[in-house]
């Protein structure tokens, strides 16, 4: 029973397992079906998208493929149903063979379907990538196939415009901007459509400029302008438009366009063409000339506009000889006549070719040299802006040197516009120019000193020192060759040439002739012949300066005072024996320490406190008081004996005629005799009692109301002798003094003794 049952499930078994496994095949098949139809509709859409993009001429192409990817599909279906068909007739046979053994077909069985899968899945997988890359394929090629329809249909589209219905225009004016430094194109640039069927998209106008007319590199050279090349060579500009349509339609531009240059237009073009143009690949294409005409003036361009501005420069030049050099002193005026204002501009002069500009820290910085076309250095300076109407003025100091003696004139003034890239010249004002050149006529300056140093120390009795030194400098712009200086010193002297020389600092006797905070330090070529001292300077360059000094010893038979103001012969020479300048420089005496000695000792003069008479050359020497024939001891002497007579005492009279000889002179009192009790004239031995002349009250040692010797006063006279009296020093004063004294004190007297009683 149990062996029955056995078989009975095995029977069953193997009658249900070739349906099973059909079912799982036939799942599968459907699996790669429908993987293969999503590929092919993928497939479908992107040949749809490209076929959309294609023109009508190429849609049955598309058709085409669509169909030829409906059959592959429709093939693979078919080729899925053999296969169920050969699936079926497999599971028959396998059920004829069902008693074979259970384990082994259920082995076999399994294994089969595993490899077919995996083959499936293989197949599966080599289908997607070949459809990708197809696909990919496919993708490129339409994208070349539009862009190449772009372009012919473009190309279709330029070549069907007719350019007999398109109207150009290029009008403007040409004005100079006097701030700019250039020219300025205001422009009028359009395109009219006479068509009803044909647009201008992303259009250019071009016309010709004449030869030597340009557009500068600036920052103002506006957007949507271009420089061409016309279909004859000459130059161009191109402006763009916006786009126009159909008829009735135009479209203009207007930019303002610098330019430079001067025209030559001996055959002008003055046609309009049409182009197009890639800005950013930089290139062009001229599609051909359309109808009207270029309305532009172009002889306004001159090479050097007049400005109606009006100034002056004028300056003149002299030496600074602390500095080495010129300096120009230039006063600058201008007064805009225009209307409009003038910013910061440069006027120019020129300089002789001899005559250079230092650079230094003297050099102003609103000076700019620069270099016109024929070659001509011309140097500018800032002037302030200028509005219109108005009138400015600045002045500068500018270092020169060089060897003329031109005065630059000029009835024109060059204006410039300059920045960091050139410059530009702006116009010509009338005005004048007036610079004076003519005290720089001197080629070489040139000076020297000798010294005879008394003092010099370490050296023998009948030695002195001896120092010179000198100065020279090349005004001229050329280097000079074989300079020398020569000292020659006069045969009085005996020279010793110290054995060596070295370089070391200004004596203090040289230092006010010598410049200490200029040039440099070293030793000097000298050489010594006798008595003649060659320094060798050899080739001085142009503008250079020099100083030097150096010591020898000398001897000589005549005294140091005897030497003072031997003069030394100093001659400049360049080229070798040319002479160039020959100074005589007498010797000085100096000390060591660099005081200078005086010529001669000062002496004490005769009477130190005595003046001289104003008006009275003659007498400069003469005592007032004559000790020689006065008692000096006698304290009471207030007046000159010499000089009054007692019988008149405001009559003085003049010693100098009187008779020395004659021993009844008054008026002399050397020749007077002292014994004699009537002399008059001899104070020490006057009796006031007998006198008629009253005595001098003051204090003979007070002199606070004398003044001293050399000073005076406008209210007091001065005698001849050189003493001072004041004005009320008479004798009627005195009297009436005395007088009023008594009156008074009698006076008082008898008042004090009527009231006792």
């Amino acid at each position: 029973m149990k062996k029955k049952l056995s078989i009975i499930g095995i029977a069953l078994m193997l009658a249900f397992y070739p349906t099973f496994a059909f079912a799982a095949e036939t799942s599968q098949n459907e699996a790669k079906a429908q993987e293969k139809n999503e590929l092919s509709d993928d497939a479908n859409v992107s040949v749809e998208k490209a076929d959309v993009d294609k023109q009508a001429d190429q849609d049955d192409a598309s058709t085409d493929k669509e169909e030829s990817v409906k059959e592959e599909v429709d093939s693979v279906d078919s080729n899925e149903g053999s296969k169920e068909e050969d699936a079926d007739t497999d599971a028959e046979k396998e059920v004829e063979t069902a008693t074979q053994d259970e384990e082994a077909d259920s082995s076999n069985n399994n294994d089969k379907t595993d490899n077919h899968q995996e083959d499936a899945e293989q197949q599966d997988e080599e289908s997607v990538v070949t459809e990708e890359e197809a696909s990919s394929e496919e993708e490129e090629v339409t994208e070349d196939e539009q862009e190449v329809e772009e372009e012919a249909s473009e190309e279709q589209a330029d070549e069907d415009l007719d350019l007999d219905k398109i109207h150009g225009s290029a009008n403007g004016k040409i004005t100079f901007d006097f701030n700019k430094g250039y020219y300025v194109l205001d422009l009028q640039a359009g395109l009219s459509n006479f068509s009803g069927n044909q647009v201008l998209t992303q259009k250019w106008v071009a016309f010709a400029l004449p030869d030597g007319v340009f557009v500068p590199d600036v920052e103002e050279v506006p957007g949507g302008v271009v420089p061409v090349k016309l279909y004859d060579g000459s130059n161009g500009l191109a402006v763009r438009i916006p786009d126009v349509t159909e008829m009735p339609d135009s479209k203009h531009v207007y930019p303002k366009i610098p330019l430079l240059g001067v025209p030559e237009e001996n055959n002008p073009n003055l046609n309009l063409y049409l182009f197009n143009v890639d800005v950013e690949s930089m290139t062009y294409e001229d599609l051909g000339q359309i109808k009207s005409q270029r309305n532009i003036d172009f002889s306004v361009m001159k090479e050097t506009p007049t400005m109606d501005v009006e100034g002056s420069i004028s300056g003149k030049a002299a030496f600074d000889a602390e500095k080495h050099y010129y300096m120009l002193d230039l006063n600058i005026n201008a007064k805009n006549n225009m209307d409009v204002d003038l910013g910061e501009t440069y006027v120019g002069f020129t300089l002789p070719e001899d005559i250079v500009v230092i650079q230094n820290e003297d050099t102003p910085s609103d000076l700019k040299p620069i270099q016109l076309e024929d070659g001509t250095v011309e140097y500018t300076v800032k002037i302030p802006a200028l509005q219109a109407g108005k009138e400015e003025g600045i002045s500068y100091q500018i270092p020169v040197i060089g060897k003329t003696n031109e005065v630059v004139k000029s009835s024109t003034i060059n204006v410039y516009q300059i920045d960091d890239s050139g410059y530009y010249p702006l116009g010509k004002m009338e005005g004048n120019v007036n610079i004076d050149l003519s005290d720089m006529d001197v080629a070489w300056t040139f000076d020297a000193e000798s010294q005879i140093v008394k003092d010099f120390p370490d050296l023998e009795e009948n030695l002195f020192g001896l120092r010179f030194a000198f100065t020279s400098q090349n005004l001229t712009i050329e280097d000079v060759d074989q300079v020398k200086v020569e000292f020659k010193v006069p045969e009085n002297i005996k020279i010793h040439e110290p054995e060596s020389y070295e370089g070391g600092e200004i004596p203090d006797s040289l230092k006010d002739f010598l410049d200490e905070g200029n040039g440099g330090s070293g030793n000097l070529d000298i050489e010594w012949d006798g008595n003649t001292a060659l320094i060798n300077l050899d080739t001085v360059k142009g503008t250079q300066w020099n100083q030097g000094f150096f010591t020898a010893f000398g001897e000589s038979s005549d005294s140091i005072e005897d030497l003072r103001g031997l003069k030394v012969i100093v001659t400049l020479y360049k080229n070798g024996e040319e002479v160039v300048e020959e100074i005589e420089v007498p010797f000085e005496i100096v000390n060591y320490e660099g005081d200078p000695v005086d010529p001669e000792e000062p002496e004490d003069p005769k009477d130190p406190e005595e003046p001289e008479e104003p008006g009275e050359p003659g007498e400069p020497g003469e005592d007032p008081e004559d000790p020689g024939k006065e008692d000096p001891k006698d304290p009471e002497n207030p007046e000159d004996p010499g000089k009054e007579d007692p019988k008149d005492p405001e009559d003085p009279e003049d010693p100098g005629k009187e008779d020395p000889k004659d021993p009844e002179n008054p008026e002399d009192p050397g020749k007077e005799d002292p014994k004699d009790p009537e002399n008059p004239e001899d104070p020490g031995k006057e009796d006031p009692k007998d006198s008629d002349e009253p005595k001098d009250t003051e204090d003979p040692k007070d002199d606070s109301n004398t003044p001293a010797p050399g000073d005076s006063d406008d209210n007091d006279t001065w005698n001849g002798d050189g003493a001072t009296l004041p004005n009320t020093a008479t004798s009627m004063f005195t009297y009436i003094l005395i007088g009023s004294m008594l009156a008074l004190s009698g006076g008082v007297l008898m008042l004090f003794r009527r009231k006792r009683v």
